[in-house]
């Protein structure tokens, strides 16, 4: 389950970003524990999937709550439940000087070379990570909102 979160109408995405840190605040904290956890697992895995040449990028990736959290450019793994996985970032240079936002994309997604014309696949690592743990994110969301349910009467 992942929801992705556009707007339209000026307003929609921050409420809707404001109700989801509303509802995270009730959860129990063997609930906050639980979700924690499974995160620490897709970052623990998105690290270590992350091509490596300086470190630099693998340096910028972290969980984020709410709506990409504020992030300085790079690439934005799915939004799920009330967090997501970023990488990149205007302010972490590599060792030639170069904001690891620059080429978060690039090394992710792919990009088409600018000499040769030849497209240069990427490597997923923040979906690869997301996707390795998404069936323990699934059971853990599945318990906050019976959860939720529970305590507003659903």
């Amino acid at each position: 389950m992942s929801i992705q979160i556009t707007e339209d109408d000026n307003g929609t995405k921050r409420l809707t970003i404001n109700k989801l840190k509303k509802v995270s605040k009730r959860l129990t904290p063997e609930l906050r524990a639980e979700l924690d956890q499974v995160w620490d697992n897709v970052l623990m895995d998105a690290i270590g999937e992350c091509p490596i040449l300086s470190g630099a990028l693998a340096s910028t990736i972290r969980i984020v709550e709410g709506a990409f959290g504020g992030m300085m450019g790079g690439v934005v793994g799915r939004m799920v439940f009330d967090r997501s996985i970023t990488a990149g970032d205007e302010t972490i240079l590599n060792p030639r000087g170069v904001p690891t936002s620059h080429y978060a994309s690039s090394v992710h997604d792919g990009y088409t070379h600018p000499r040769s014309g030849n497209w240069i696949a990427g490597y997923p690592f923040l979906e690869i990570a997301l996707d390795r743990n998404m069936a323990d994110l699934e059971r853990a969301i599945n318990r906050v909102l019976k959860s939720l349910g529970e305590k507003f009467g659903d």
